[in-house]
């Protein structure tokens, strides 16, 4: 194997490159002393906009929506890529992804039989690449994203709702429960297998990591037995528990880093209880 050759450049070179580059950089900024950057127009974002309020008008507003719906699906129209697919952007190649969004958007707004030619070209470029039936298509998908459902669920789930793939296509996100200063923590039946950790304060003292189910024993038994000692009507709205289970809620105010007073209750022991089974309840669900 050959050694390495590291070319010498000099340092004067590089100082005006460095000074060139900082011109213009300096040059785009406002007066007030920022920068203002632009989107590229988005085949994706065009799709998912007039899907959904496609969806509303034909919910609860008919007619409202009617032309931006029409702008939308227009544009898409025009500007599929000359393979029959869509691109994130215009300037974008074709991928699965976006193709699937803007199929769906022309079925979803009831324009499919006035786009007919476009539509063939998108089912051409889909068919010709990732499969012939929708379940081959629908499997493409999640090859892509792999574990990450972030995106394969909503462009599944929007294909779902336009027809164009079984509802059985679409897999299920993970549940995630989070321990908050304040917010609402759901804690379903299958909590023990299912749960994973998540949440702004998930790294501070009485919060919970993000990183690894819970399968053990001793988290199954510390959701449940927070579940039973909570599992009481309350008044104040400070911090809502809602569990699966007895389908009663319970609220608690904080009281402290990691701790939580039960409203309504001004006693210590039952403070130091609450915050006792959060805290130990945390502790299971964390790495």
């Amino acid at each position: 194997m050959s050694p390495t050759v590291i070319a010498s450049v000099d340092q004067s070179r590089l100082d005006a490159a460095y000074q060139t580059s900082l011109a213009a950089l300096l040059a785009e900024r406002t007066p007030d002393g920022y920068w203002i950057g632009e989107l590229s127009t988005s085949a994706l974002s065009t799709a998912v906009a007039s899907s959904a309020l496609a969806l509303v008008q034909k919910a609860v507003a008919p007619g409202k929506y009617e032309a931006p719906i029409r702008g939308g699906v227009a544009w898409l129209a025009a500007h599929q890529n000359d393979d029959g697919g869509w691109g994130d952007t215009v300037k974008s190649f074709s991928n699965i992804s976006t193709t699937m969004l803007c199929r769906a958007a022309f079925h979803l707004t009831g324009t499919a039989a006035e786009y007919h030619e476009t539509l063939q070209g998108a089912e051409k470029h889909l068919s010709q690449r990732y499969g012939q039936t929708p379940q081959e298509v629908a499997e493409a998908v999640r090859r892509r994203y792999g574990k990450d459902r972030t995106f394969s669920v909503p462009i599944l789930m929007t294909s779902a709702l336009a027809g164009l793939v079984s509802w059985n296509e679409v897999p299920s996100l993970p549940v995630r429960v989070g321990l908050f200063s304040a917010g609402v923590v759901s804690l379903p039946a299958a909590a023990g297998r299912q749960l994973r950790a998540a949440g702004s304060h998930r790294h501070r003292t009485g919060g919970v990591s993000s990183s690894t189910a819970v399968g053990s024993v001793a988290a199954r038994r510390a959701a449940v037995g927070a579940q039973q000692e909570f599992a009481r009507p309350r008044s104040d709205s400070a911090v809502q528990r809602r569990f699966s289970r007895s389908g009663a809620a319970d609220e608690f105010r904080r009281a402290g880093p990691g701790e939580y007073r039960a409203s309504g209750s001004s006693r210590r022991d039952e403070m130091r209880r609450v915050s006792g089974a959060i805290g130990a309840a945390g502790r299971q669900l964390a790495d």
